[in-house]
């Protein structure tokens, strides 16, 4: 990186007030635009001294290599943007380059939500089940757990974000719970979850021996979030989304780092759930109102095409 280059993004970051992590983000980004390849040159001149379209040929030889070279383009023409406009330069150019990296996007989110749901039409509830189970035996109770809820309730990520009690005088109406108020029995009650304003509080109660058997397990090894870090403390909801992929089934993806195995997420298991419950109303009434949605949403952001489980 040239010396102009290096004075260029300090003053960015310092007048963008940029946190440490996205410092870092910015860095990467700008390298990567001004690097040389194979067959073409690095960029020598800071961004506010190029021209747009010097800057969008760097971009677009730089993003050659990508998996999504349309949402990496995205990030990177913002970024000098963002610059350009620090420096009072012209970005037209830049700005309708980016409405057009922003439309290659979307289309590509198209195709992977097309090719996602091709692939959840052939999982089944019953090999999501089975997954749940193996964790059992690995003695991963709290992926255990985390499926159960899932499966059982159809709920979203933040509603396993509970507590583990078994002191009534424990519980609040402000917080989620799993509650064991005896030996046979776990409450799963949720008093904080997106939809709770129209569905009101949730309380359930589970009597499968294994899930009493995991819940024991963990609260006797000193748990009292289901979702901990390592050292048992409590997870922040940042991270919530990434830690369940990780417990749930895995299946084959493609991103910018190649085929991935990676978890499901809530949404792709509730899919599922409405696609095997679709023709009995009984059960799809009782999903739906365990997550706390409508039919209406359930229809137009659930629904897979229903075909017959293969896997």
């Amino acid at each position: 990186m040239e010396h102009s280059q290096k004075l260029e993004l300090e003053r960015f970051i310092t007048e963008h007030e940029a946190s440490e992590s996205s410092k870092k983000a910015y860095g990467t980004r700008y390298r990567r635009i001004i690097r040389g390849g194979k067959d073409y040159l690095p960029l020598k001149v800071p961004f506010h001294k190029a021209s747009q379209e010097q800057l969008l040929d760097m971009i677009r030889l730089n993003v050659q290599d990508s998996k999504s070279p349309a949402e990496l383009s995205v990030s990177l023409v913002s970024l000098v943007i963002m610059i350009r406009r620090l420096y009072k330069k012209p970005i037209g150019v830049l700005v309708q380059a980016q409405k057009d990296f922003s439309n290659e996007r979307a289309e590509d989110t198209k195709r992977a939500e097309k090719e996602l749901n091709d692939e959840l039409i052939n999982i089944s509830i019953q090999t999501l089940r089975d997954h749940m189970l193996d964790q059992f035996k690995k003695e991963d109770y709290v992926s255990y757990i985390i499926n159960y809820l899932l499966l059982t309730f159809g709920v979203r990520n933040a509603d396993l974000n509970v507590l583990l009690i078994t002191d009534r005088d424990d519980l609040n109406d402000k917080e989620n719970f799993l509650y064991r108020p005896n030996k046979s029995s776990i409450q799963y009650i949720r008093n904080d979850y997106k939809t709770k304003s129209v569905y009101g509080a949730k309380n359930y109660v589970i009597k499968d021996k294994l899930f009493i058997k995991a819940f024991n397990f963990l609260y006797d090894d000193g748990y009292d979030f289901l979702l901990s870090k390592k050292d048992k403390s409590q997870m922040s909801m940042g991270s919530v989304g990434a830690f369940v992929k990780k417990m749930t089934y895995p299946h084959e993806t493609e991103s910018h780092r190649g085929v991935e195995s990676v978890g499901l997420t809530e949404s792709d298991i509730f899919k599922i759930i409405m696609r095997e419950v679709k023709s009995d109303e009984v059960k799809k009434a009782f999903y739906l109102t365990s997550r706390g949605t409508s039919s209406k949403v359930a229809s137009s952001n659930y629904n897979l095409n229903p075909h017959k489980a293969t896997k």
